[in-house]
């Protein structure tokens, strides 16, 4: 039997003392001396970038004089809902587990994705291509529909301007099939008077979210958004305008309410690509925009927001290429970024920067790692393990413009260090690569720190999307690759960032990816012919030889963006997938033809 995903060998005395360290950080309104917050369960791509594999035990890091990084790793909030949502069999709503068992089906290997629901959010409504959406729990072993006083929500932005007839965000409750009453509902719904092109990220007590947008009436301004929202106020097609107020009076303004905070640094600061990253405890959120700087917001959602001045925002990228989304490491006090191109014009490059900013020098605060490539370099966020101290690029163009490739680093790398580098198909000089994804077997590595498992990623860039299997054995990882299957015919054709999920009720270890589009020949059973496709394949066994059929696919126009996937169970309608598609179709849900946002059962 495969094991859970539980990474502690602890006594229960040590497990309760992290727990309780995790849970006040979870609060960080206590340590801040304001208003405590409720603690629930958020999900954002946040969560997807920053991971962590096993940090070993209290009782192993005191014996290995590593107890300061390993105190920062399980007192991260991230990783404690990383646990939690791994081995928490979330109850659906009004659930009596003997009774249900007798209800429902358990998902088995080769069945079609189920689709539960899918809403209009508008034509050429999207998320984006490695953009996701954002899941609040307020309980991590109950679903909780509309009726409950704090019911689970979905967040999607639209990528459309918002005006009195498109919201540029909106959120659903009453999500899950157990619910009475009209599944999902519009929990709220925005005009915020600008697009949304990101993702959005939330606060810790899920009455807030932030977002980057850009206003039309300050071309090429980008500007972080806060808002606090109200439950049932607005609609998809008549959003509700949130009062808009100062950021000295946003703390205590009256939800539905905003404050827009412009990028310091003049007109030309827009942000196409990268989304903020919130730092729970310190009450700090990160960003870069399309010019090559890097932003730093304080008092976001407990405090008075405002940008950090001098040295911020930081000048990451010498040639203002785009930055990618922001990683921070807690574990190491490090915030990773890319950018797509390096300073002498070739491929992208990573870098290393402190949180305070200065010490800015090649060889200090900001090392790159170029890949000197010819093509876009990198776009997506990195991959960054805080407990194994290495952080993963990908890129489509290496420094021989003929490979795609993965990029492995330590989190301390030099200044143009190069890095360990495996090849994942042909090179593309303009189609992104998108980040790829562990599988169980590397987050369950017993041996702490120096994790052996395998990654996967979506490649070849400049071929047919293909699955590519990495391995890591003791941390490092290797520079030959294992190709699995290919997911579309079509070359040339962007596919999905991999998400992996392990499900604690099943024991079943997943993979999902979707290539933008499919051809008419090899196309998964469950998709249909050119249009986009979510697929899963099982990677239970690590081997990835014996992946020629996915175990699960369904068809999705234009492909996915990136997926959140929320609690584990062994219960049809408690284990859901949540993501928008790229291109329109049609939403039966709803009714009507555009981008849909997506609700499926594993």
């Amino acid at each position: 039997m495969k094991p859970k995903r539980l990474f502690f060998k602890l006594s229960s005395v040590t497990l309760a003392f992290a727990m309780v360290i995790a849970l006040t950080i979870l609060l960080p309104g206590v340590m801040l001396g304001q208003k405590a917050q409720s603690i629930g369960v958020p999900d954002d791509w946040t969560h997807h970038s920053l991971i962590f594999s096993n940090p070993g035990s209290f009782e192993q890091a005191i014996r290995n004089g590593t107890f300061e990084t390993w105190y920062r790793i399980v007192t991260d909030p991230r990783f404690n809902l990383q646990q939690i949502k791994q081995n928490t069999a979330a109850q659906r709503p009004g659930d009596q587990l003997a009774i249900e068992a007798a209800k429902v089906t358990v998902h088995t290997p080769k069945e079609r994705l189920d689709r539960d629901w899918s809403e209009n959010l508008g034509t050429n409504a999207k998320v984006g291509a490695d953009q996701y959406p954002a899941k609040f729990s307020f309980f991590t072993s109950t679903a909780n529909c509309g009726n409950a006083t704090q019911p689970d929500y979905v967040v999607f932005n639209t990528s459309l301007a918002g005006s009195a007839s498109q919201a540029s965000i909106v959120a659903y409750d009453n999500l899950y099939s157990g619910c009475t009453g009209t599944v999902p509902s519009v929990y709220w719904a925005y005009n915020t008077g600008g697009t949304i092109s990101t993702s959005v990220v939330l606060s810790g007590d899920g009455s807030q979210v932030a977002f980057v947008h850009t206003n039309p009436s300050t071309t090429g301004v980008a500007s972080l958004v806060l808002l606090k929202w109200k439950a049932g106020t607005g609609t998809v097609t008549s959003p509700a305008t949130p009062t808009s107020v100062t950021a000295a009076n946003y703390p205590t303004c009256t939800a539905p309410c905003m404050t827009t905070i412009p990028f310091s640094g003049g007109t030309t600061h827009n942000d196409s690509n990268s989304s903020p990253f919130y730092v729970y405890f310190s009450d700090v959120l990160y960003v870069g925009d399309d010019v090559g700087s890097l932003h730093k917001f304080t008092g976001v959602f407990l405090g008075t927001p405002a940008e950090a001045g001098s040295p911020w925002p930081v000048l990451v990228s010498n040639n203002s290429q785009p930055l990618t989304s922001p990683v921070f490491d807690s574990a190491h006090g490090t915030i990773f970024v890319g950018d797509r191109f390096h300073n002498d014009h070739h491929g992208g490059s990573l870098y290393r920067i402190f949180p305070d900013g200065t010490g800015l020098t090649a060889s200090d605060t900001v090392a790159g790692s170029p890949s000197n490539g010819t093509g876009v370099g990198f776009v997506d966020a990195p991959l960054v393990d805080g407990a194994a101290g290495m952080v993963y690029a990908f890129t489509p163009s290496d420094a021989t413009a003929t490979n795609s490739a993965v990029f492995q680093f330590p989190v301390n790398f030099a200044s143009l260090a190069t890095g360990t580098e495996a090849h994942v198909g042909a090179f593309h000089a303009t189609n992104p690569m998108y980040s790829g994804a562990f599988d169980n077997i590397y987050f369950t590595s017993v041996t702490p720190s120096t994790p052996t498992g395998h990654l996967y990623v979506c490649g070849n860039a400049g071929g047919a999307p293909t699955l590519y299997q990495i391995s890591i054995a003791a941390n490092v990882m290797s520079t030959t690759v294992v190709t699995g299957p290919t997911v579309s015919s079509v070359s040339a054709s962007t596919c999905s960032p991999v998400t992996e999920f392990f499900n604690g009720g099943t024991l079943k270890d997943h993979i999902y990816l979707s290539p933008q589009t499919e051809s008419t020949t090899a196309v998964p059973t469950g998709c249909s012919n050119n249009t986009g496709c979510l697929i899963a394949y099982d990677v239970t066994t690590g081997v990835i030889t014996t992946l020629t059929t996915p175990s699960s696919a369904a068809p999705e126009a234009g492909g996915t963006s990136g997926i959140i996937i929320d609690n584990s169970s062994n219960f049809a309608g408690a284990s859901q997938i949540y993501f928008s598609t790229l291109s329109n179709q049609g939403c039966p849900t709803s009714g009507g033809t555009g981008g849909c946002a997506i609700q499926l059962s594993q």
